[in-house]
């Protein structure tokens, strides 16, 4: 089941371990903060196993099938379930994947034309 309440999505694939585990220490995961990672055993081996070190509250894996970009198919499934159930403002995707970035960019556009909340965050690490 997805994680609709997470605040930071982290694309586990496109960042090293050092990358990402500086990044969880600025986010300050021990705080408990919805955070979720997607990663892919075959295209990001070298995160998995530092994701299941995580294994502290409010940090959730998720692990993406066997497939070229299925990790990044998953983020965007989930981005978009948070904007329609959860309406959360303050979004935050952490990736260094360009076409990942405009496709979050894009959804997040499109959602909020309407509605006067501040937009989904895209963060280059």
């Amino acid at each position: 089941m997805v994680n609709v309440t997470a605040k930071y999505l982290i694309d586990g694939d496109q960042l090293s371990p050092i990358q990402l585990q500086r990044l969880l220490g600025d986010i300050g995961y021990k705080d408990g903060v919805g955070i979720t990672i997607f990663h892919n055993g075959t295209f990001g081996k070298y995160n998995i196993e530092f994701c299941r070190q995580c294994k502290t509250t409010g940090v959730t894996t998720i692990e993406a099938p066997n497939i070229k970009n299925g990790a990044d198919f998953l983020l965007i499934s989930e981005l978009t379930l948070i904007l329609c159930n959860a309406r959360t403002a303050n979004i935050f995707v952490y990736t260094n994947d360009k076409s990942l970035a405009m496709a979050a960019k894009f959804i997040g556009s499109r959602y909020f034309t309407e509605i006067n909340i501040k937009p989904i965050c895209i963060v280059a690490v």
